[in-house]
């Protein structure tokens, strides 16, 4: 369903989104576009699946993502901004500026603090522990839980993303790092003007060791774009359609992911792009059999 934020025909400028339920959707509203200098976006809330907007007082000064609790629906989180009685009302909190993801085994729950600091919380995000701290700043996480892998993307936000990068650190029962980040090498991108570095990871819920990775240019398509692994990061390989690849028709599919995500249920990955529209890659053959 087309939500129009602003009411405008194209809908308006929207920052990142999350539902709750399938009525009950929050997004960062902004008047204007944030890089034309209008500012960060507010909190705004639909509780009838679009029908009508509601514009808090809450503007959004870190990340414009969303996530949830796995235990309690209403517990949900946009930017540095929590709720717990299903997006009504939202308390800012301490040391976390965005969550990213949950362990879907535990329900602990991943985020960013100061853009460069991994945090982790056991209570529903009322409280955040320093993980680690990254060399820049952060812009996605994901969480083995069988293996206890920490994935992380980060690099400086450059128009090309030229030096984002892939990282991994290994957590104990407690959520606590047991050594250093080792950087992740995904292979060659076939870049034209060189490798335009990892800016975003996610993992299958049903089967953590299938991992996907996108990488993000603004200058060229064809370019290897969606990455998959099936041994929690130990090899890799390209989901993307190439230039003379053999196939016809349209070859942008996942060109410029900026965010991507696995769907539980079917295990298919979603990959929203900046310019490209909404992409849907099936799960592995080898586990959830041929797409139907």
């Amino acid at each position: 369903k087309y939500m129009k934020w602003l009411d405008r025909s194209w809908g308006g400028f929207c920052y990142g989104s999350y539902a709750l339920t399938d009525k009950i959707v929050v997004g960062g509203r902004s008047e204007g576009s944030v890089s034309e200098g209008n500012g960060d976006p507010y909190i705004c809330m639909t509780f009838d699946g679009g029908e009508t907007f509601e514009t808090t007082k809450h503007e959004v000064n870190g990340y414009t993502v969303g996530c949830g609790s796995i235990h309690d629906a209403n517990i949900a989180f946009f930017g540095e901004y929590r709720t717990e009685d299903g997006g009504r009302t939202w308390t800012k909190m301490k040391n976390c500026n965005g969550v990213f993801t949950v362990d879907y085994k535990s329900g602990a729950l991943f985020g960013v603090s100061a853009w460069t600091g991994l945090v982790v919380s056991t209570d529903e995000g009322l409280t955040w522990e320093t993980i680690a701290r990254a060399e820049q700043s952060i812009s996605d996480i994901a969480f083995d839980y069988e293996s206890k892998i920490l994935y992380y993307t980060c690099g400086s936000n450059t128009f090309a993303h030229n030096d984002y990068t892939m990282y991994t650190i290994t957590l104990n029962e407690n959520y606590e790092a047991t050594g250093s980040p080792n950087k992740i090498d995904i292979g060659d991108t076939n870049c034209p003007t060189g490798y335009d570095g990892v800016t975003n990871v996610c993992i299958d819920p049903n089967y953590p060791n299938i991992v996907y990775a996108g990488c993000s240019s603004t200058y060229y398509f064809d370019l290897n774009f969606i990455w998959r692994s099936v041994d929690s990061g130990k090899t890799w390989e390209c989901l993307s359609r190439q230039v003379d690849d053999g196939y016809d028709g349209y070859k942008q599919g996942g060109a410029q992911p900026v965010c991507m995500r696995v769907n539980q249920k079917t295990g298919e990955l979603f990959v929203f792009t900046g310019c490209r529209g909404i992409w849907k890659i099936s799960g592995p053959v080898s586990v959830y059999g041929e797409n139907k």
